[in-house]
């Protein structure tokens, strides 16, 4: 797996960000974005952030160390008043993630898969917003 967060952060942008099929559905590019979304921020959009790592106490310094699992929250904002924009942008991340291996030109990821899912309506600003917990797994480790 990664031996660092920022790998492990690169590997979860690439994979949205590279995809053909959810850039489509966002509607173009520079719509993957890390952590929280900005007052001003253009609809749809996709934001990511890992929450929780966890690597082997005992070889942390280790050129071999890396991070063992990790969970990785995935949402998508969309201000369109039907949940099937939404739902069909969180279709397709479930199809880039849920039982899938990840990789990059330097981080493998060997097994991830969704373990929550919340959708809401946010009445305030009329966004739907959805939101996934994944747990990314180094089977290896």
């Amino acid at each position: 797996m990664s031996r660092t967060l920022s790998e492990l952060q690169e590997l979860i942008f690439d994979t949205l960000n590279d995809d053909v099929t959810l850039r489509t559905l966002l509607g173009g590019t520079g719509r993957v974005k890390y952590a929280g979304v900005q007052n001003k921020a253009e609809y749809p959009v996709v934001t990511y952030q890992v929450i929780a790592e966890m690597d082997n106490a005992y070889n942390a310094d280790s050129p071999q160390a890396s991070i063992i699992s990790s969970r990785v929250v995935i949402q998508t904002f969309v201000n369109n008043t039907s949940p099937l924009t939404a739902a069909a942008i969180d279709d397709r991340i479930y199809a880039l993630f849920n039982g899938q291996a990840l990789s990059n030109t330097d981080v493998k990821v060997f097994s991830c898969y969704r373990v929550k899912r919340d959708e809401v309506y946010d009445y305030n600003v009329k966004v739907w917003v959805i939101t996934s917990s994944y747990n990314i797994v180094n089977t290896n480790a």
